[in-house]
């Protein structure tokens, strides 16, 4: 979105105006391109293979920390989706983005979007993303559902699950690019996958309101992994990752379609 800065100052030296006459003071109006406002993470995964830090370009300074063995050989995989991808092994590695925490915590709406290809959409209870509370039984997570390429993402929060659900049909491919938006309206989650809205089924619906701002024991954001309940990290998923980005508002249908590009994707910000 564009904001708007005005900018009051004193002129050192006098412009004669358009229409004549001379004035000490001038007001100029400056409008600048500050991106998406509530776009609180945008982790291109286009770093320097030899770092271990995943900048964040959305302008919110979040940038991300890789963690596992060889973490620094699996930041920089080129070509990836757009420009070079994220690629974890399924074994100790991880991206932890727990410095954007404080900057989602409030959320009532919001989505979380990004590029996956899973090394094997067979594999059981593995995990793509997780937000957990590290000492207790609080967390939304995704993972793989089932050895059928499905995906089943739970909200539980103080011991009880909020809501939880299951996808109707296959999602994911192994070795193909998939794009992924969970999205919540203030109502209820919603999928999105390549552009188009998943048919779900609840197995839980205490409260499908609930968001970040409900969640709030959460201590960690996990890309590859989770980490609740004093079990420390585990369920590591072996797969790439690309274009990740976290929201505070609910996203639209020309968003949704922005971000998935007709199968292309984008870097770009979609204000």
């Amino acid at each position: 979105m564009k904001k708007t800065v005005i900018i009051l100052f004193m002129l050192f030296c006098f412009a004669k105006l358009s229409v004549g006459g001379i004035v000490p003071w001038g007001l100029w109006q400056v409008t600048a391109d500050a991106g998406d406002e509530d776009q609180k993470g945008h982790w291109k995964c286009n770093d320097d293979a030899a770092s271990t830090t995943v900048i964040d370009d959305s302008g919110e300074g979040n940038n991300g920390i890789l963690a596992g063995g060889d973490n620094t050989a699996d930041i920089s995989q080129d070509p990836g989706k757009i420009n070079k991808s994220l690629l974890l092994n399924g074994v100790d590695d991880y991206l932890n983005l727990d410095v954007a925490i404080s900057d989602i915590s409030s959320a009532t709406k919001g989505a979380i979007a990004f590029w996956i290809k899973p090394t094997n959409a067979s594999t059981d209870n593995i995990v793509p993303f997780s937000f957990g509370d590290t000492d207790a039984d609080e967390y939304l997570y995704y993972k793989h559902a089932s050895a059928n390429g499905k995906m089943q993402v739970y909200c539980r929060i103080g011991g009880v699950a909020s809501w939880t659900f299951l996808t109707d049909n296959v999602i994911l491919t192994s070795g193909t690019w998939t794009h992924m938006i969970l999205k919540h309206d203030g109502i209820a989650p919603l999928l999105y996958i390549d552009g188009a809205s998943v048919p779900i089924t609840f197995t839980d619906s205490t409260d499908k309101t609930a968001w970040f701002s409900a969640l709030t024991g959460v201590d960690n954001i996990r890309v590859g992994c989770r980490n609740y309940n004093n079990r420390g990290v585990e369920n590591f998923y072996a797969g790439e990752f690309d274009d990740i980005r976290i929201f505070i508002r609910d996203l639209t249908a020309s968003d949704i379609s922005n971000l998935y590009n007709s199968g292309s994707g984008t870097e770009d910000d979609i204000d």
